[in-house]
């Protein structure tokens, strides 16, 4: 079968994708020593971010969710009871949490293992478990065991950031490791929140509506305080938002089958995605008024309505359109805009 020019292109892209595929590289695809704090509300796709945009083999990924069902397996094999992590742990839950878990779980005879992910009480019961006995804590000393300066693992933080204290309470523990605050990213999967939810419903772990919506609420607003006005002076490396709606991934696609090739583990070939690069590490953030204007335009675009205040900052962009006009205006006039005095 003889191909199309453009079908032979996108063969031809798919044979080099080793060589081209877009992704993100952090310090240039650095083997070691690279920290990315990935933001995203819940059923944003944080996972295929990771796996198709950001060299996810290279990483270690901390994923709480990834501990409710190992807490699930080792009630299971009889590691540990509910009654056990009460006893143990109890002073960590809340009296209200306290009488959920009892009503659900130990009143009715059952293990952690008998939880039902697509249940968003049962997924908030495990949270509430995981989150009493600090294992985020343990899997980051697990993670950081026998690392030596010079070859720290790459590790990717996988959560909600809907709180800053996501990220500023993990520094002091990676600095101590040998970390370098320009090695310190952040990453935000935006997705707009009407895709979020309809994923939430079809995927193997189905999250509560309230905190759906308090995950990417707060998420942006968080992403959006960091970018604007305060992020850490320690976090010197690159940050990025990554629009991850359907429409903006491409793949490379067989243009006899009308399918996207997939690679040696049966993944599928990524063309192209879009993301803005809003600093690049050991850089100031960006300030080019065009960068700005796409955040904003984002954001609007995709996060739940009222979940971030960007009126200052609308104020800000409306007077820097009109100066930038003015300065237009007069470039092309050859007026002089400002008369300097000595």
């Amino acid at each position: 079968m003889k191909l199309k020019f453009s079908e032979y292109v996108d063969l031809k892209d798919y044979k080099a994708y080793q060589l081209i595929e877009k992704q993100i590289l952090y310090n240039k695809g650095a083997k070691y020593g690279q920290i990315v704090f990935l933001a995203g509300g819940a059923a944003s796709g944080k996972s295929f971010a990771v796996q198709h945009f950001m060299q996810g083999s290279e990483f270690k990924v901390r994923d709480v969710d990834k501990l409710k069902i190992a807490f699930q397996k080792l009630d299971e094999l009889g590691k540990f009871t509910t009654q056990d992590l009460l006893d143990k742990y109890g002073d960590k839950i809340s009296e209200k949490d306290k009488e959920l878990i009892q009503k659900e779980l130990i009143d009715k005879n059952l293990k952690m293992g008998d939880l039902n992910l697509k249940t968003p009480t049962h997924v908030y019961i495990l949270h509430v478990l995981v989150r009493a006995t600090g294992s985020k804590d343990k899997t980051l000393e697990l993670m950081l065991a026998g690392a030596e300066k010079g070859q720290l693992p790459n590790i990717i933080f996988d959560s909600t950031f809907k709180e800053v204290s996501d990220m500023t309470d993990v520094l002091p523990k990676l600095f101590a490791a040998g970390y370098e605050p320009k090695n310190i990213h952040v990453s935000w999967v935006l997705t707009n929140y009407q895709i979020a939810i309809k994923n939430n419903k079809s995927r193997a772990r189905v999250v509560p509506e309230d905190i759906l919506l308090a995950t990417h609420a707060g998420a942006a607003q968080t992403v959006y305080n960091l970018v604007t006005t305060a992020m850490p002076p320690s976090v010197q490396g690159g940050v990025y938002v990554i629009l991850n709606n359907p429409e903006n991934t491409i793949f490379i696609v067989d243009p006899q089958t009308g399918k996207a090739y997939k690679d040696k583990k049966g993944n599928p070939v990524i063309k192209d995605f879009k993301y803005l690069t809003l600093k690049e590490p050991g850089k100031p953030a960006k300030k080019e008024l065009d960068v700005k204007k796409q955040l904003l335009t984002w954001i609007k675009d995709n996060v739940p309505p009222g979940s971030v205040d960007t009126s200052e900052l609308d104020k800000l962009w409306k007077n820097l359109n009109i100066l930038y006009k003015a300065l237009l205006f007069h470039k092309k006039s050859g007026k002089k805009m400002f008369t300097v005095q000595n």
